[in-house]
């Protein structure tokens, strides 16, 4: 017989030549431990991204960014939030200006009567802030 005309033999071999071209066994090969790893990296990732972001609304927004980030609002509610808080805010301080304003008023009326507390009123400079 020629030695074109027989056949190769297949044999299957317990091993394999990995990237490095080091042999590897089958008994050498990672376990389902593998996985977990990954899963445990990944997990420390999202635990990482997620303490980042709540830095972030900490560091932007103080006390209420730390509770709004616990509730799970997103970084664009949060801003809509504190945008009207803002808002509330400056709407109460010309209300406790005017409140302010009334009070003196009527401090004068009460000290000099009410001709003398308009005219004390209008020589009033304005407060600085």
């Amino acid at each position: 017989m020629h030695m074109s005309q027989r056949k190769k033999a297949t044999v299957a071999y317990p091993h394999f030549v990995n990237s490095t071209g080091k042999w590897v066994y089958p008994d050498a090969l990672p376990t389902e431990a593998a996985p977990e790893r990954n899963e445990d990296d990944r997990q420390k990732a999202e635990l990482a991204a997620r303490a980042a972001e709540g830095k972030r609304f900490v560091e932007t927004f103080g006390e209420l960014g730390a509770t709004w980030f616990a509730e799970g609002k997103t970084f664009d509610e949060a801003k809509a939030s504190f945008a009207g808080i803002d808002e509330r805010k400056a709407a109460l301080q010309a209300i406790f200006a005017d409140q302010a304003k009334e009070k003196r008023r009527a401090e004068l009326t009460a000290a000099h009567g009410p001709g003398m507390a308009r005219i004390i009123a209008g020589l009033e400079m304005p407060a600085s802030n």
